[in-house]
């Protein structure tokens, strides 16, 4: 048996589905950089989403070991305090503050005043003095 030729007519499109085929692929390609396009956006922005969600976690996580240094800070303070209050109680020498209270510094107020210190004249008194030495 002897192969049959093939008819070319048959296989060969016509040049009006060529180029119908041809744009089809080539909106094809359009629409398919046009998604990719998008994608890489999306990608982009997600990206960045992560980057800046990943530096919020970092600021909230030193704020929240900057909140308990804070609040260990404190409850040493008020432990050390808790454990002073019954040595001031015991030892009375400790109650008195290295500041005076009101009523030591009226009378050491009183003590230091030099008893020679002239008397101080209200500003009119002043003036009369001065006009009446002008005028002398």
């Amino acid at each position: 048996m002897v192969p049959k030729k093939p008819d070319n007519n048959l296989n060969m499109p016509n040049a009006q589905d060529t180029d119908k085929n041809v744009t089809e692929a080539q909106s094809s390609i359009a629409g398919i950089s046009l998604c990719l396009g998008k994608v890489r956006s999306h990608e982009r922005k997600s990206k960045e989403f992560l980057k800046e969600s990943a530096l919020h976690e970092k600021h909230r996580e030193n704020k929240l070991s900057q909140t308990d240094k804070i609040k260990k800070g404190v409850s040493k303070i008020l432990q050390d305090k808790n454990s002073r209050i019954p040595l001031i109680e015991k030892d009375p020498e400790l109650k008195e503050t290295k500041y005076p209270t009101p009523e030591k510094m009226e009378t050491t107020a009183e003590n230091t005043e030099p008893e020679s210190r002239p008397s101080i004249q209200s500003s009119d008194e002043a003036y009369e003095s001065e006009d009446e030495g002008n005028l002398k």
